[in-house]
C-alpha cells in the first residue's frame, strides 16, 4: 500500500474465538490465524500511508495476526479502539516502523499506540528507527506495549524519535517491555513537562522495575532484569551491631534530589534462634527529616517476608520503584519474632550526608511498636546518622 489516505474505516467483523464477535482493523485487516510457522506468514507494506480516524475494537487503524508489517513514512494520527490498540494491533509476526508518527490514538483499555502479542518469547525482534509516538491515551500503557518479543529503538539526538506525552488512566507506564529493550537517543519527554509520560515512562519486565527517562536517552534492559547499569552505594559497612526484639521497625533514611530507581536495597540481619521473619518496608514524605522527632509516612511498599537465620548476613530485596525528586525516604525492615531476638549492624555517630547517586542520606528512622495502618509515624534522627548497613543499588538512566 503506497501513497494513499485511509480514512473512517470501521473495521472487518470476525469471531477469533468462537464467541467473541468483534471488529479488527479499522482500515485494514491482515489475518491469517491458521499460520504455524513464520514460513506461512503474510506481509503488510505501508509506504508513505496516511491511516486517519478509523475505528475498530481491536486495531483502531490495523490489525495484523500472522501477517508482518513494514511501515516506512507513515502517518496514524485520532485512530480508536474500543479495547485494545488505538493505532496498531499486531499478534506473532515482525513489526518494523521507519519514520512513523503514531498520534493522538485512543483504546478504552491498552495499548494506546501500539499493542504487541506474540505466544513464542525470543521470536520477534520489534525494530523502530525514527518512531514517535506521542499524546496517546488508553486506560493501561498509553503508548507501546510488547509482549514476548525483544524492542530496538533507535533515534538522533536532532529528531523528535521516541515516546512522549502518552496518558494512561490508571498507574501504569507508557511502554511496558516483556524481552530485552534496546534505546538509542530515544526521547522520553522531560518530567514534570507537558511531554512527560502519565504516569511514568517504562516499566521492564525483567525483575518489573519502573523507570523515569528524560531527552535523548541510550541504554538497554536486559535478561539481567534491570536497565542501565545500575550503581551500589553504602550508607554503612559496620560490623558492630545489637539486638531487637519483636515488633520493631528500623530504617536509613535519605533525600531524592533527583529521580531515579531504587532497584534493590539490603541489610546485615540476623536472629538468635531462626524463629524471626523480616518484612521490607519503604516508606515516602513530601517533607524532610527532624532530629528525635516523630515524622508522619505513606507507606508505599511491602514486600514478601524474609526468614532470618541464626548469623547475621546481608538480608536483600528487590524493589525496582521510582524515588522522586524532593521526597524523604525511609528503608528499611520490620521484624516479628517467636521468643527471638533480632540481630543487625549500624554504626554511631556517623554524619549524615553519605550519597547514594541520586540523593543523601538524611538519617534513620525507628518505631518500637512497628509501623501501624497506612501513614505509621516513627521517631527520626537526623544529626549524626547512627545508619544501619545497608547498600541502595540505584540506577540513574
Amino acid at each position: 500500500v503506497e501513497n494513499v489516505s485511509l480514512s473512517g474505516g470501521t473495521g472487518t467483523f470476525y469471531d477469533a474465538t468462537g464467541n467473541d464477535p468483534a471488529y479488527w482493523g479499522g482500515a485494514i485487516y491482515c489475518n491469517f490465524p491458521d499460520a504455524t510457522s513464520e514460513a506461512d506468514f503474510s506481509s503488510l507494506s505501508l509506504l508513505n500511508v496516511r491511516l486517519l480516524q478509523n475505528e475498530a475494537d481491536h486495531g483502531g487503524a490495523v490489525f495484523a495476526n500472522n501477517c508482518a508489517v513494514d511501515a516506512s513514512g507513515a502517518d496514524f494520527t485520532d485512530n480508536t479502539a474500543s479495547w485494545a490498540g488505538g493505532a496498531i494491533v499486531q499478534v506473532g509476526a515482525r513489526l518494523e516502523l521507519t519514520e512513523v508518527l503514531i498520534s493522538s490514538n485512543t483504546a478504552t483499555m491498552m495499548g494506546g499506540g501500539i499493542l504487541y502479542l506474540n505466544g513464542e518469547a525470543g521470536l520477534q525482534t520489534l525494530v523502530f528507527d525514527e518512531v514517535e509516538v506521542v499524546e496517546n491515551q488508553s486506560e493501561m500503557w498509553s503508548g507501546v506495549y510488547v509482549s514476548n518479543a525483544d524492542l530496538l529503538w533507535t533515534g538522533s539526538s536532532s529528531t523528535g524519535s521516541g515516546l512522549r506525552g502518552n496518558e494512561s488512566g490508571v498507574a501504569l507506564p507508557a511502554l511496558e517491555v516483556h524481552g530485552v529493550f534496546t534505546a538509542q537517543s530515544v526521547d522520553f519527554g522531560s518530567t514534570g513537562s507537558a511531554d512527560d509520560n502519565d504516569f511514568y515512562d517504562l516499566k521492564f519486565s525483567g525483575k518489573g522495575s519502573a523507570y523515569l527517562l528524560g531527552d535523548d536517552e541510550s541504554f538497554e534492559c536486559d535478561e539481567g532484569g534491570v536497565c542501565g547499569k545500575p550503581t551500589d552505594y553504602q550508607l554503612s559497612s559496620a560490623e558492630a551491631g545489637s539486638d531487637l526484639p519483636t515488633g520493631f521497625f528500623i530504617a536509613n533514611t535519605a533525600l531524592a534530589m533527583s529521580d531515579g530507581t531504587l532497584e534493590s536495597f539490603s541489610m546485615n540481619l540476623g536472629s538468635v534462634k531462626g524463629n524471626c521473619h523480616a518484612f521490607p518496608r519503604i516508606l515516602s514524605s513530601a517533607g524532610g527529616t527532624g532530629s528525635s522527632s516523630i515524622h508522619q509516612w505513606d507507606d508505599v511498599s511491602s514486600y514478601t517476608s524474609v526468614t532470618l537465620g541464626t548469623t547475621v548476613a546481608e538480608t536483600e530485596v528487590h524493589v525496582g520503584k521510582i524515588l522522586e525528586k524532593g521526597r524523604t525516604y525511609a528503608f528499611g525492615m520490620e521484624f516479628q519474632c517467636t521468643n527471638d531476638l533480632v540481630l543487625y549492624h549500624m554504626d554511631t555517630g556517623v554524619n549524615s550526608g553519605v550519597d547514594f547517586g541520586i540523593g543523601v542520606s538524611t538519617g534513620y528512622a525507628h518505631e518500637s511498636k512497628g509501623l501501624v495502618g497506612t501513614t505509621p509515624s516513627t521517631t527520626v534522627g537526623s544529626n549524626l546518622m547512627a545508619p544501619f548497613t545497608m547498600t541502595l543499588s540505584v540506577s540513574d538512566l
